[in-house]
């Protein structure tokens, strides 16, 4: 069965209020997490999203992410619609699986089409679940990302940034698991 690690960036917390992606990244693995192939792209938020996210008075994603309209258009951003049908293609007939998959990424992809039905009766998987033994036992304090990174001595080179919060989860779950694929 493969897997599709999806990582999102986006203006806000809350896609049903309104809040949009801006940044997706994927990594489709095998089971053993032997990396298969990857996506990256930054998306263009609608303006009301970028409003809302302005309206916020510490404007974490402007701060934290870093972005910028203007930069997005360089990189060549897409739309949230070619967004949508490029991750729906991805995770697709996949297990889904993320850091904190299951309060946070997958909320916004059932915002953007059907994942349930796409991923089928696939169980997620996710790093922060998988962790949580770590911070039960006191290990870390808490099982975000940074924390776990640094804690398995995971490289993350540059935090909020999806194509590199994706890389380490992937990582961090090889550890988590005790998995060290063959290539």
């Amino acid at each position: 069965m493969e897997i599709a690690w999806v990582d999102l960036e986006t203006t806000g917390l809350h896609p049903e209020q309104g809040d949009e992606i801006i940044e997706a990244a994927v990594i489709i693995t095998d089971e053993h997490l032997r990396e298969l192939s990857r996506w990256h792209a930054y998306v263009t938020p609608s303006e009301r999203a970028v409003a809302r996210m302005d309206a916020c008075e510490d404007n974490f994603v402007r701060r934290v992410v870093g972005f910028d309209e203007g930069l997005w258009r360089v990189r060549g951003s897409i739309s949230q619609e070619a967004a949508a049908g490029l991750l729906r293609r991805m995770v697709g007939g996949r297990r889904g699986a993320g850091h904190c998959w299951s309060v946070f990424d997958i909320r916004f992809l059932r915002c953007l089409f059907d994942v349930d039905a796409a991923l089928g009766t696939h169980r997620p998987l996710d790093t922060a679940s998988l962790a949580y033994d770590y911070v039960r036992r006191g290990w870390i304090k808490n099982a975000g990302l940074g924390r776990l990174c640094r804690y398995l001595g995971v490289s993350l080179e540059r935090a909020h940034a999806a194509d590199c919060d994706i890389e380490a989860t992937v990582e961090c779950a090889r550890r988590l698991l005790g998995v060290t694929p063959c290539h």
